[in-house]
């Protein structure tokens, strides 16, 4: 019963208590199945992510985990994730473009002239 963290976020604030490979048996209290649901209304069942959705910026979690057959109890504070590039400036887009590894900007004369010899 639970779910299995395949990978964390490395910028993540839960990177420090979760692991790959452990298992998350509950959230909050609420036991998690196997399919990764949490029980909802009467007799049925919802994504665990709805749980999290509940939460605000901040809020603790106390999460239910077995890590290396262990069963621990552990506390995670929620936050936003953080991008190491942001996707947005002030709504519009960036002035570069990555593909596969590769920055694109537009090209400047002070780009130019720093980065080509002109006579």
């Amino acid at each position: 019963m639970g779910v299995l963290v395949r990978k964390i976020e490395p910028t993540s604030d839960v990177s420090n208590v979760l692991k790959e490979g452990g298992v998350i048996v509950s959230f909050d209290g609420v036991h998690v199945g196997s399919e990764g649901t949490v029980p909802f209304r009467s007799s049925e069942r919802i994504a665990f992510r709805y749980l999290i959705s509940q939460k605000f910026t901040g809020d603790i979690a106390e999460l239910g985990i077995i890590r290396a057959g262990e069963f621990l109890k552990v506390q995670a504070v929620l936050k936003p994730r953080v991008h190491l590039v942001p996707f947005h400036i002030e709504g519009g887009q960036p002035s570069y473009l990555i593909v596969a590894g590769l920055v694109f900007t537009p090209l400047s004369e002070p780009l130019i002239e720093g980065e080509c010899e002109i006579p």
